[in-house]
């Protein structure tokens, strides 16, 4: 994950798969998989390729994996006290992938701005935050969330306020389960969000998000009513 050369030489190969122009299950898969590889070293020579990938890539699942393997190499290169050689050259990239009309892309560049931070990050997210894509609003909530930007609550609340799924009875229990797993995980992400903001400010959440918390205790999913009440401590300690 340190060798240099072997970043590198990996980088390479993604731009010559690329160029090839080839086609098809097997090429897609390799430039995945060189994607994800490259962001998991922990050197800035893994960034150039991927960056190309982002700004030069028509394959919306190439970009896709490229901006998200951007967020894990900036988070390994932290660890490890290193940096981007040029950080705005990679938020540019992202920004650049932000707009792009696949959801999936735009959802993944709100990910990874909130890791790579900045003041062009942020503005990035502001406007992520009215997306048509309701997955997208709440990755940039989060994003803002993470880099202690309170404009995020207003995402999270409607996150919070989702109600528990009630489908038809021609619904299949299948199609229940998954439904109910997708709010269960917007709620908590949701709880997580508001705890990342009253850590990054040191600040009580609005009082109606501390509302919609309280009432979470009660909710029918295990996992949230114990999340809520986890926010709910942070919120009272800090009020005390």
């Amino acid at each position: 994950k340190s060798d240099t050369k072997l970043a590198s030489e990996l980088g390479s190969i993604l731009d010559d798969e690329v160029g090839s122009g080839r086609i098809g299950e097997q090429s897609e898969t390799l430039r995945l998989y060189l994607c994800r590889a490259l962001g998991e070293f922990t050197v800035p020579e893994a960034s150039p390729a991927l960056v190309r990938r982002v700004i030069e890539t028509n394959d919306d699942a190439t970009t896709q994996a490229a901006v998200e393997a951007l967020a894990v190499l900036s988070t390994n290169l932290e660890n490890t006290g290193r940096s981007f050689r040029d950080q705005d050259a990679v938020v540019d990239a992202v920004l650049s992938a932000s707009i792009s009309t696949n959801s999936g892309v735009r959802n993944a560049c709100g990910f990874t701005l909130g890791v790579l931070g900045g003041e062009k990050s942020v503005a990035g997210l502001l406007r992520l935050l009215g997306d048509p894509a309701t997955d997208v609003r709440s990755n940039a909530a989060l994003g803002l969330a993470r880099l202690g930007q309170t404009d995020a609550y207003e995402t999270l609340s409607e996150m919070l306020s989702r109600q528990d799924v009630v489908l038809s009875s021609k619904a299949s229990a299948d199609e229940m389960q998954s439904e109910r797993y997708k709010r269960a995980l917007i709620v908590v992400n949701a709880l997580r969000g508001v705890t990342m903001l009253v850590d990054a400010t040191n600040q009580p959440p609005p009082k109606s998000v501390t509302t919609l918390i309280k009432d979470l205790q009660q909710d029918s999913v295990a996992e949230i009513r114990s999340s809520a009440a986890a926010v709910i401590l942070k919120i009272n300690r800090i009020v005390e």
